[in-house]
């Protein structure tokens, strides 16, 4: 839910020349399903703006896999510079991955203040669900991505 409310006072700063009255926002489903249900009208009225990222059938995106989509879904809407929106705990593994995807041309929002507030216990990824199942999660990530050299 706090994703959901950063990426929409976000996507309410002007800043682009197609639409200059809110930033787009491609993101993951939960984040923009959330946006949905604490502003239905909001969603409603920009929904030309937002793009959801699904996951494949069977499984949810890795970081990876999801920031991959996201610059692809840039490139066509001739977006060159996107700002990252993460957790507080998950921006620094986001940050060394989006590095090798975007090169320089990439932004990043980072919010110093990682508490319960930023961990959903209804979240359907049960990793975001507190900070201990995070933390068990993030590091065995960590490996992960080390070892295929994503960062």
């Amino acid at each position: 839910i706090m994703m959901a409310h950063r990426c929409i006072e976000l996507a309410n700063q002007k800043y682009n020349r197609v639409n200059p009255s809110v930033r787009p926002v491609i993101g993951q489903w939960e984040v923009l399903y959330c946006m949905y249900y604490l502003k239905p009208e909001w969603y409603r009225e920009h929904q030309d703006v937002l793009v959801a990222i699904w996951p494949h059938a069977g499984y949810l995106l890795n970081t990876r896999e999801m920031l991959i989509e996201v610059q692809r879904i840039a490139e066509k809407r001739d977006l060159t510079k996107p700002l990252l929106v993460a957790h507080p705990e998950h921006i620094q593994r986001c940050f060394f991955i989006a590095r090798k995807i975007f090169g320089g041309a990439v932004a990043f929002d980072y919010q110093s203040d990682a508490d319960e507030l930023w961990f959903d216990p209804q979240s359907v990824q049960r990793w975001t669900r507190g900070p201990k199942a995070w933390l068990c999660y993030e590091l065995a990530a960590r490996l992960h991505h080390r070892f295929h050299d994503w960062f």
